[in-house]
C-alpha cells in the first residue's frame, strides 16, 4: 500500500482507491484515500507551514522552487511514465 507523507512523516490510511486507466479499465495502482482525521492534519499542518513560508525571504523561496523544478526535470522521464499509465 502507498503511503501519505503528512505533516513530515508518512502515513497509512485504511481504505484505497483504484487509478484506472481510462482507455482499457485495467486497474494500474492504488492510492490511499485519507481519513477525515488525516484531512485534518494535513491542513493543520499547511497553516502551521504557510506561516512560516511567508517569513523566508522571497530569494530563499526561489532558491527551493528552482531546487524542487530540477528534480522534476532529473525525473521527467519517470513521472512522464507513471502519468501515462492513467490515461
Amino acid at each position: 500500500m502507498r503511503k501519505m507523507f503528512i505533516n513530515g512523516a508518512w502515513s497509512e490510511s485504511p481504505k484505497s482507491s483504484p487509478v484506472i486507466r481510462s482507455f482499457n479499465g485495467e486497474t494500474v495502482d492504488h492510492i490511499p484515500d485519507a481519513t477525515d482525521e488525516q484531512v485534518e492534519q494535513t491542513l493543520e499542518a499547511a497553516h502551521k507551514a504557510s506561516k512560516i513560508l511567508a517569513k523566508i525571504p522571497a530569494h530563499e523561496r526561489a532558491r527551493i522552487l528552482n531546487k524542487a523544478a530540477a528534480l522534476i526535470d532529473e525525473h521527467v522521464d519517470e513521472l512522464a511514465n507513471l502519468v501515462s499509465l492513467e490515461v
